[in-house]
């Protein structure tokens, strides 16, 4: 669901005389304490941009503080069991990239959680283009050149994680082009941006938030971007269709809402509705924008059958490419 569809369904809602404060406070007063939400990735990067734009406006519409917790680590894994794990009362809730419910399940071999019956959706909130970075050191200037590269030495590429978008993502794209390059997972976007930036290692994938800043001095430079076309805050940088390559080489980030399962449905009605109000928000709208981020706004069926679609596309990855957890 796109911003302008969400808007016409606010309208027609209205129209039936329905107010927005009445909708929210039918859930038994929650919520009554501060709420809980883990971001199950090192502050910096773009998962954790997202839930900090939005909480200020989520945070009015609740009526109650939120507190954000970073806890890093195992591609998110650590975060997200500690949300499976706690109270399904509304006062831990989950804020993670779409690896996180739909990747890590099938990439585990005993995973500590299923998404499809550990979560209660509550939303997608955010979304946002990969862009190819490499350091300059590397001495490719564009696709083709980098490509080149990879066929005459070894070259390393960091990643979020084993599992991570970046993984993935880089491994469909080096397999593309009959490629090798090396693996090396960090923990986070953050730490995987700086990698390349100190020249750790020659490439990665990064959302516009975590890389803007190296690219802009020229630390790291953008070759392509993961889009339909060309985005704001990198007009200079040329799509992966201009560069008549595939399209969907770069799957795009989306960063979601869950809580635990069994959750109470007036709830999770409640969050949900909250959270696509503060997504509609112009304030919020523009600060997203600004950062490179783009409103999504799903409901929680769509949140669900987008996490379907994810396991079957990135099992079928890595059952082909051999990716295994750490």
């Amino acid at each position: 669901m796109n911003r302008r569809t969400f808007l016409a369904a606010a309208s027609s809602f209205a129209a039936l005389g329905c107010s927005l404060d009445r909708v929210l406070a039918q859930s038994s007063g929650y919520p009554q304490q501060t709420v809980k939400v883990v971001v199950p990735f090192p502050a910096g990067g773009a998962v954790d941009a997202s839930m900090r734009i939005v909480e200020p406006r989520l945070r009015e519409l609740l009526g109650q503080s939120l507190v954000i917790e970073n806890k890093a680590g195992a591609n998110g894994i650590l975060g997200a069991t500690q949300v499976v794990q706690a109270t399904p009362d509304g006062y831990t809730l989950l804020f993670a990239p779409r690896e996180v419910y739909g990747v890590n399940p099938i990439l585990q071999a005993k995973p500590p959680y299923d998404a499809r019956q550990d979560f209660s959706p509550v939303g997608i909130a955010t979304g946002a283009p990969y862009v190819l970075i490499v350091h300059p050191s590397v001495g490719a200037k564009s696709l083709d050149q980098l490509v080149d590269k990879a066929r005459q030495t070894s070259l390393a590429y960091s990643s979020f994680g084993h599992g991570s978008m970046a993984h993935l993502n880089i491994e469909t794209m080096a397999r593309h082009f009959g490629i090798k390059l090396l693996h090396v997972p960090y923990r986070g976007s953050a730490p995987a941006v700086q990698a390349v930036a100190t020249g750790e290692v020659a490439l990665s994938i990064s959302t516009p938030p975590a890389a803007m800043g190296f690219i802009a001095d020229g630390t790291i430079l953008a070759l392509a971007v993961g889009a339909d076309r060309r985005i704001d805050l990198l007009p200079n940088v040329p799509t992966f269709a201009e560069l008549k390559q595939p399209t969907d080489l770069l799957v795009a980030a989306s960063f979601a809402m869950a809580a635990p399962a069994k959750t109470p449905p007036e709830i999770i009605t409640r969050v949900a509705t909250a959270l696509r109000t503060a997504l509609a928000h112009h304030d919020t709208v523009e600060r997203l924008r600004k950062a490179g981020l783009e409103v999504v706004a799903s409901s929680p069926e769509q949140m669900r059958a987008a996490i379907e679609s994810d396991m079957v596309r990135f099992g079928q990855l890595i059952r082909e490419t051999g990716i295994k957890a750490e």
